[in-house]
């Protein structure tokens, strides 16, 4: 389990739907604001623990068998038990304007050792960029720079 700094806002996605209808005050909704996410490799599951769950006043919908995680999981996720899909959360890496913002259905994993772990596919959406040779999340200004280096590599390919 790998541990990435920057700032994410996890809600009751219901409540924030109700809010932003104004059938529900703000102030109501289940909120959580992270500073530093736990993320897990080739794990494409939103995955939060009981704790968490409480904090979002989520309920439970339907079960999930653990041959459903990779491999990569067997340290979190017993082979011979079944986890349930909680409601939906919304999270957006803005606690103001909610700019880079998903969904996701998080799997209860009851005894997990941190609160909430970001699924790879929720990476991406959240507009995170992982670079796997350096092992760590770039920030703006490296992906800029990542994106120059690779025009430059292509364009000497392409005079060869």
């Amino acid at each position: 389990m790998q541990s990435i700094d920057f700032t994410l806002v996890i809600s009751n996605l219901c409540e924030h739907v109700l809010s932003t209808k104004h059938a529900m005050d703000e102030t109501e909704v289940h909120r959580v604001i992270l500073t530093n996410i736990s993320w897990i490799p080739e794990n494409t599951y939103a995955l939060i623990n009981d704790a968490m769950r409480q904090r979002l006043a989520l309920g439970l919908r339907e079960t999930l068998p653990s041959h459903s995680f990779n491999t990569s999981m067997n340290d979190i996720v017993s082979p011979d038990r079944f986890y349930s899909t909680c409601q939906d959360i919304f999270l957006s890496r803005n606690t103001y304007d909610h700019s880079n913002l998903s969904s996701a259905i998080p799997v209860l994993i009851p005894d997990l050792p941190v609160d909430f772990v970001l699924g790879t596919d929720l990476f991406r959406k959240l507009g995170l960029v992982w670079n796997s040779r350096l092992n760590r999340r770039l920030t703006p200004r490296e992906q800029q720079e990542e994106r120059v280096r690779e025009a430059n590599r292509n364009a000497c390919r392409n005079l060869l």
